[in-house]
This record gives C-alpha cells, structure tokens and sequence, in this order.
C-alpha cells in the first residue's frame, strides 16, 4: 500500500463492490446489498452483516455469495475462513469470497481450498508496480450450461479423388 493512500475499510468494500457488479453485469451477477446495513438472517434467527452479497440467476434459483473484505495490515488467518463458513452454512449462502489487501497464510490458503472458498488479494497498485508486467487475479466466475450430447453423425467422407454423401452409402464405408 502507498503511505499516500486516501483508502480506508469503506472505501475497499466500496470498490470491492464496484468491480463484482460492474463484471458480472454481463452474466447475470446483481449486487443484492453492501456495507454495514447488509444483513440476512440465518436459521438460527441470528442476523449475519455481510460486506458485499451478490444473487445471480441459477438452474435451481438464485445463487447466492457472501463476499468479506478484509482491509488489514496483516495477511488473513484460516480464522476468517471458518466464521465465513459458519455464516454461509446458517444463512444457507451458496458461494464464499474473501477479498484482502495484505493476502493469506499459507494455513488459509489451504483450509479455504478444502471449504471451497474463493480468496481474492485485491492491492492498490505502488511504484513497485511500474513495469506494467503484472497479472492481477480480479474475480472468479463460474459458469453452469446446461447442454445435450448427442452421438455425432456423419454426414460425408471425403477420399480426395471421390466424395461420399449418401447415408446408405456412408454406412456401406463404415461397415
């Protein structure tokens, strides 16, 4: 982080929130709430705040993902990971986030694997990075088709000199 830096915990989830609903705009991706007023209440009748909540549209309804910001000096423990799941499970949220400035342990990395938990490192940009050669990790989208798949059929064979095409013709080659 640049010691200039203007960015404070609200300012993060605010930009956090500004890039889930501007890229996933495209697929569907709506930010349900944001901020400290962003409550749902669980099974247990406990109301969890969630920094950033997205819906997007499901086979099977509405998909829900709760994204935590962690804006803090030091890299995120598998603490975090735990509460998120714990809140997940209660709020029956589908998908788990976490955005952090600093990064993650390597405890972390490992259990949010495990739980499937998605973990972003979201930084601003320091004199470090002026070589422009960086890959940045924004999001990470997932995609559900539903598709048929049929045996291919075929409809010509091509010797160069002959082409076939007639069905009969085709089997008659197979064979």
């Amino acid at each position: 982080m640049d010691n200039n830096s203007n960015l404070d915990w609200k300012g993060y989830e605010e930009i956090t929130k500004y890039i889930y609903q501007t890229l996933g705009k495209k697929y569907g991706i709506k930010i349900k709430g944001y901020g400290k007023d962003c409550k749902i209440k669980g099974r247990s009748g406990v109301r969890h705040q969630i920094d950033v909540l997205t819906e997007q549209p499901h086979s099977t309804g509405t998909l829900l993902t709760a994204i935590e910001c962690k804006f803090m000096k030091t890299k995120i423990s598998k603490d975090t990971v735990m509460k998120l799941c714990e809140i997940m499970q209660d709020t029956n949220i589908s998908k788990g986030i976490i955005v952090s400035k600093e990064g993650f342990t390597k405890d972390t990395l490992a259990y949010a694997q495990h739980r499937n938990i998605e973990l972003v490192h979201f930084r601003e940009a320091s004199q470090q990075d002026t070589d422009g050669n960086r890959n940045v990790h924004i999001a990470t989208i997932d995609f559900h088709i539903n598709a048929i798949v049929t045996t291919p059929t075929v409809s010509s064979i091509d010797f160069g000199i002959e082409q076939v095409t007639n069905p009969q013709e085709i089997w008659g080659v197979y064979y």
